[in-house]
């Protein structure tokens, strides 16, 4: 399956209104939320590197709405792995 998205997307939030968070990080920046993601993961816990993403979504966008933590967790997860999939995998 070929997969083709505009190098000039820069979207990717729940509903592409929002600017990806991790547009901007370089390889190497993508590589360590990472591996915090991995061993997290393993000891069962959410990736601290996640949490000053969510809480930025958060105040961005959602600080007239009662979205907890834990629901901008998950859209700045959701955001990460689409980072990795579009920069590796379309370009």
């Amino acid at each position: 399956m070929d997969i083709k998205r505009s190098k000039n997307t820069k979207k990717g939030g729940i509903d592409n209104s929002m600017e990806n968070i991790f547009n901007n990080l370089s390889k190497k920046e993508l590589e360590e939320i990472f591996k915090d993601y991995l061993g997290s993961k393993e000891i069962g816990i959410e990736a601290n590197s996640f949490k000053k993403y969510a809480e930025k979504i958060k105040n961005k966008y959602f600080s007239q709405v009662d979205y907890s933590l834990g629901i901008c967790m998950n859209i700045v997860e959701k955001m990460f792995f689409e980072k990795i999939a579009y920069r590796y995998f379309t370009e």
